[in-house]
């Protein structure tokens, strides 16, 4: 999939590839839409890195047996 995001929105949220990825990854994880594994495969985040994310934007992390294997 191919996803086209206006030059002129990325500019004006002073975004990047990896900062909207990210962001995708959170709301669709905040939203149990997908798991922990996946929402570190949307963002290319490791595991740990995305835990901080999103304890730092507030959200509870369940981590899957497939999350811990991953992040060891």
């Amino acid at each position: 999939m191919i996803l086209n995001v206006p030059d002129d929105i990325v500019l004006q949220a002073e975004a990047n590839a990896t900062d909207l990825l990210t962001a995708m990854a959170v709301q669709l994880y905040a939203d149990s839409r997908i798991d922990h594994l996946q929402a570190c495969r949307l963002s290319g985040l490791a595991p740990v890195d995305l835990t901080r994310e999103l304890v730092s934007r507030g959200l509870v992390v369940q981590l899957s047996g497939d999350s811990y294997r991953q992040a060891g």
